[in-house]
């Protein structure tokens, strides 16, 4: 992947609320989570990279660069979703 690519693939912390914060890799969503959010107790499959393409910034490149997404009918991305529409109607 070049880093061009790369560029496309940031995620958002649906529960920083009142401003956009963005990582660059799940994993760092997931560390940011943990240590700043530790009440939203998710598991691991919801920072999958898969799962990712619902916390993306730009989800239709996301989707392009990354093997899969996870089914929209799965649990995960259904949590992941729930967590995102709440954050955009804080704006």
């Amino acid at each position: 992947m070049s880093s061009a690519e790369h560029r496309r693939l940031p995620v958002i912390c649906p529960w920083c609320s009142g401003r956009t914060r963005s990582f660059t890799r799940d994993s760092d969503l997931k560390v940011h989570v943990k240590k700043a959010h530790p009440e939203n107790v998710l598991s691991k499959d919801r920072f999958s990279c898969s799962n990712g393409f619902y916390f993306a910034m730009f989800p239709l490149d996301y989707a392009r660069i990354v093997d899969s997404v996870t089914p929209y009918d799965l649990n995960a991305a259904y949590d992941v979703r729930k967590a995102v529409r709440n954050w955009a109607e804080g704006f």
